[in-house]
């Protein structure tokens, strides 16, 4: 059960989707889970501190108008 979860929506533009996603596999451990289907593609991240948070990257469409973008949200299990 989440005890807190922030979500951001960035514009979802090729250069700078590149520039924010590439580092990540890289520089982290290999996703916990992952999908690559159209209208599912995400990544997500149990980060080693604090126990319970986790990092999701999801491809999505905007909450206000449908445009393409990127949501970037941290949570934190109990």
């Amino acid at each position: 059960m989440p005890l807190y979860m922030i979500a951001i929506e960035l514009v979802d533009q090729p250069d700078f989707t590149r520039a924010m996603s590439s580092p990540c596999p890289s520089a982290w451990a290999p996703p916990a889970d992952s999908s690559n289907q159209a209208g599912a593609t995400f990544r997500t991240w149990a980060l080693p501190e604090p126990k319970g948070r986790v990092l999701r990257i999801d491809r999505g469409q905007a909450s206000d108008n449908g445009d393409p973008v990127i949501v970037a949200q941290v949570m934190q299990n109990r």
